[in-house]
């Protein structure tokens, strides 16, 4: 995953090794430097719980974004925590550019932290870290919920529920989830079955 400030890119990758799965970071300069290479931010053992080690990254979908002036770096990766019992979305910020990490910080609360949390989308608008995240229940029924939190230390607020329907996927949901920011406008589109097959559903939202 790339995301681009004004003077760097900031390329995220997943890496499997033989008993860990890694989350690392590359920056360049626009010309192509090597900034900063192999940083890792957040690491799983390998396996799949519950019979397996503790804690896992649960398939390669996380999220990333940066500030306009490339300060305010973060990632949200799910992991799977035996103590848990089901993924949750753990995010890691960094406010000097990916020198340095803090976290992680959960970032579902409430009804949304009891469910199977997966493919976080991550944005910046003014001051608020913004997220967007799939949750399923026990029975495969999909939901669509956003999240802020202001700063690089503040905990994500009570999420809310942004799909008006609940839905089955009939089968894989697909990586289609995005999340996008103008202003103080937050942009999602997200895959949706609610009508029997899967189409690209959308909401904007301007209070945060």
């Amino acid at each position: 995953m790339v995301v681009v400030s004004g003077s760097s890119v900031d390329v995220f990758y997943e890496e499997a090794h033989t008993s860990t799965i890694d989350i690392g970071l590359v920056t360049l300069s626009l010309a192509g430097r090597v900034i900063r290479s192999n940083l890792v931010i957040a690491s799983g053992a390998g396996g799949t719980p519950p019979n397996g080690p503790k804690r896992d990254l649960f398939f390669p979908l996380f999220g990333a974004t940066t500030s306009s002036d490339g300060r305010l770096l973060a990632v949200a990766v799910p992991v799977v925590d035996r103590a848990a019992g089901h993924p949750v979305i753990e995010v890691w910020r960094s406010g000097d550019g990916g020198g340095s990490w803090s976290g992680p910080t959960e970032l579902a609360s409430g009804a949304a932290a009891q469910l199977t949390q997966l493919q976080p989308q991550l944005g910046v608008v003014g001051n608020q870290l913004v997220a967007s995240f799939f949750t399923e229940s026990r029975d495969g029924v999909y939901s669509e919920w956003f999240t802020s939190a202001s700063g690089l230390t503040a905990r994500f607020g009570a999420p809310r529920l942004v799909s008006t329907a609940r839905f089955h996927a009939s089968g894989w949901i697909g990586d289609y989830q995005a999340l996008a920011t103008t202003n103080d406008t937050v942009h999602l589109a997200w895959n949706d079955g609610r009508t029997g097959r899967l189409q690209i559903y959308s909401a904007t939202l301007t209070t945060l």
